[in-house]
């Protein structure tokens, strides 16, 4: 199978099987993510990414796994603490799609008719009154059903699982090694990890670098403006300043290039120096 006609299997699937709107979020990154890992399938997918990347919390997140395991989109396997990402197998649909077909043709035309026979008399009113008195309908329960927001798999709230830690921490080292006259990382955090994680993901590992050595080159960022504000690891990170910095915007230039006039100066900084509106 290929990405395109997953594609078509999935709306052709769709017609017959009710998804939510948050399932074929999730199926569609899952989708997006295999083709990302060149078609391994299984493959591997952390709860945080896929949290971060379609804005989900983590609860939402096994609710509709569950839901399109049982409905044959996918199956998967859980996370092992920090031992293992959870594994993803994404099914193919068109033999699911026949043999659910029947099933489920079966299976509501005798539902439906048990129903209508007990309620055939029954006026409109009092059935939407029945209707309403029903219980709701509980979620699939599993080990990490019960799990609050901000708490993954591996049992450390707000501390999703990222892999590539190796290689993260090689980058935060060249950072150290490449930018001295920036303030050097002492402290690596989950946030930071998160961020170098989601960057190279976006960029690419040579750009990753390449930001480096450009951060590393750039007097502006080391203090050299009006403000002698200083750029830090955190700021460099950052999505936005990432691609300024990656397209050479704080190149080193002839200082009457660098500053400009006053009112470029003071455009310059603003874009440079963060304000308490920014969120890391």
């Amino acid at each position: 199978m290929n990405y395109i006609e997953l594609i078509n299997l999935f709306w052709q699937t769709r017609r017959r099987v009710r998804l939510s709107s948050v399932e074929a979020d999730l199926y569609f990154f899952l989708l997006q993510e295999c083709n990302t890992q060149n078609w391994e399938n299984p493959f591997e997918c952390p709860n945080g990414l896929i949290c971060v990347s379609i804005g989900m919390s983590e609860p939402t997140l096994i609710d509709a796994r569950n839901r399109l395991q049982q409905k044959g989109f996918i199956e998967f396997v859980k996370g092992n603490r920090r031992a293992q990402s959870p594994v993803y197998t994404l099914l193919n649909l068109n033999n699911f799609s026949k043999n659910f077909s029947k099933t489920f043709s079966k299976s509501f035309s005798k539902s439906f008719s048990k129903t209508h026979s007990k309620t055939a008399d029954t006026p409109l009113i009092g059935e939407k009154q029945k209707q309403k008195q029903k219980p709701p309908i509980s979620p699939p329960k599993s080990e990490d059903a019960e799990l609050p927001f901000g708490t993954s798999e591996n049992g450390n709230s707000g501390k999703p699982n990222i892999p590539g830690k190796p290689e993260i921490e090689e980058i935060v080292r060249f950072y150290n090694d490449t930018c001295k006259s920036l303030r050097p990382v002492k402290t690596l955090t989950d946030k930071r990890r998160e961020a170098v994680y989601a960057r190279l993901r976006e960029h690419g590992r040579e750009a990753v670098f390449d930001v480096i050595r450009a951060a590393g080159r750039s007097s502006f960022l080391a203090g050299q403006n009006t403000r002698e504000w200083t750029a830090d690891f955190d700021w460099i990170f950052r999505p936005v300043n990432f691609v300024k910095v990656l397209e050479g915007k704080y190149e080193n230039k002839e200082k009457s290039q660098q500053y400009g006039s006053e009112s470029n100066r003071q455009i310059n900084e603003r874009l440079a120096v963060p304000s308490h509106y920014e969120v890391f």
